[in-house]
C-alpha cells in the first residue's frame, strides 16, 4: 500500500485490493465451517479461539523460526538442496 502512490500502473492496484479481499474472506469462511464440522458441542468457541490463535502465534513467530534453520542449513531459495 505504500507503494501505490509511486507504482507506474496504479491500475493494476485496485484489482488486486479486490482480489485478495475475495480470496482471504472465503478462506476465513471455509477454515470456520472445517473447523465447525470436525468439532461439534458447546466448546466449539473455545476450540475456534485456541485454533485461530495458533494461526496468529504462527504467522508471528514463524519466518523468526524458519530464518535461521534456512540460514544455518544454507538453503536460501525454492527447490533448492542443502549444501553438501
Amino acid at each position: 500500500m505504500l507503494l501505490v502512490g509511486s507504482a507506474g500502473k496504479k491500475a493494476l492496484v485496485y484489482p488486486f485490493f479486490i482480489f485478495f479481499g475475495i480470496g482471504w474472506g472465503s478462506t476465513a469462511a471455509m477454515f470456520m465451517a472445517a473447523a465447525a464440522d470436525l468439532f461439534k458441542g458447546k466448546v466449539f468457541g473455545l476450540i475456534y479461539g485456541l485454533l485461530e490463535g495458533a494461526v496468529g502465534i504462527g504467522a508471528a513467530f514463524g519466518a523468526w523460526v524458519a530464518a535461521p534453520r534456512r540460514a544455518f542449513a544454507g538453503i536460501y531459495g525454492p527447490g533448492q538442496r542443502q549444501k553438501t
